[in-house]
């Protein structure tokens, strides 16, 4: 991956971080020097500041007596980070990648709320150390934090004097759900320097993907694009970073490749999402196959009989295979397509 994983991480505990390459096509978002010189900062900053750390218990010690002391950082130079990702998967991830973009833009260590299930899915990013929220966080049921609390950020900026408020609170809380209010949406135009810097502890509360507002914030554009000449790759290369799956889930992913992909001289994905509750709809379902068929993604049907279909001809041995794979949240498209073929 161009150096963006660290080398010498134990290929037994986590074979998708070496392996998942080989499953993918040849690309040129390849990492740029001066990202791959701040991953390596960043790696430092998790070990020096991450749970188990004598930074670490300290700053939470502070936080779970709700007193801040001096503005800023301990005198390990520890911020923190803590994401609240929810809703589905995919959400989560674009949560992460997010997140971990802003902490590594503002100096601060990511910190993920584990939820049911993230420990199982994803191995450990950061080589020495822990991005999970230990169990022992002061804060409890972050899941039911809202922008209504009193340490939220839309309170922080209505009020008249928030460099002051943000010195006199524990941390301050982010709510940026998708439905989130005009204030919160400030905080894309904030540019650290303002307040934020005081909070030694950020919680934020996401289910999306927010980096192309840091590019249109000032104070984070030269950056940025020194970190990503190439405005398509920072998903890319973040989520590979990031996003390792465990070895249970990695054994699920290639066996599932192995079964219906291995072989296929072509792939094609359809994704169905329908906004209108769980029926199904039959004009969505037209409205798939006539784009299959316009634009050659699936050959055509012959709606006979199959006595009446002519015998095959000799260069049908030599058709090329094709795999789709279909995802939704109801089975009834899939199923009408699958049966078409």
């Amino acid at each position: 991956m161009g150096g963006l994983l660290v080398p010498g991480l134990d290929e037994r505990t986590c074979a998708s971080r070496y392996s998942s390459a080989m499953y993918r096509k040849n690309t040129a978002r390849s990492p740029c020097r001066h990202l791959v010189k701040r991953l390596r900062e960043q790696e430092a900053l998790q070990r020096r500041c991450g749970p188990g750390t004598a930074a670490y218990w300290r700053a939470a010690e502070r936080l779970g007596s709700r007193r801040n002391g001096t503005a800023g950082a301990d005198d390990e130079g520890c911020k923190y980070l803590v994401l609240v990702p929810y809703r589905g998967l995919g959400n989560r991830m674009l949560a992460m990648a997010s997140a971990f973009l802003y902490a590594m833009l503002t100096g601060r260590a990511l910190l993920v709320d584990r939820g049911e299930s993230l420990a199982d899915l994803f191995c450990e990013p950061f080589p020495g150390t822990s991005w999970l929220l230990p169990p022992e966080f002061p804060i409890k049921n972050l899941q039911d934090l809202t922008g209504e609390a009193p340490e939220s950020y839309r309170n922080l900026v209505q009020s008249d004097r928030p460099a002051t408020t943000v010195s006199e609170l524990p941390y301050v809380f982010v709510d940026l759900d998708h439905g989130c209010t005009y204030h919160d949406k400030l905080f894309y135009c904030d540019d650290e320097r303002h307040f934020l810097h005081r909070a030694p502890w950020l919680l934020m509360r996401t289910d999306g993907y927010f980096p192309p507002a840091l590019f249109l914030n000032p104070a984070y554009q030269d950056e940025l694009d020194r970190l990503f000449p190439r405005k398509d790759s920072v998903f890319y290369l973040l989520a590979h970073y990031l996003l390792h799956p465990t070895n249970k889930v990695w054994g699920l992913i290639t066996r599932f490749y192995d079964s219906y992909l291995r072989d296929s001289d072509e792939r094609l994905g359809i994704q169905v999402r329908v906004f209108d509750g769980d029926t199904p709809f039959k004009h969505i379902l037209d409205q798939i196959t006539a784009c299959t068929s316009q634009e050659r993604l699936l050959p055509e049907v012959v709606e006979q009989e199959p006595s009446s279909f002519p015998a095959p001809a000799a260069a049908a041995t030599a058709a090329r295979s094709k795999a789709v794979q279909m995802t939704g949240l109801n089975s009834w498209y899939y199923d009408n397509i699958r049966s078409r073929y």
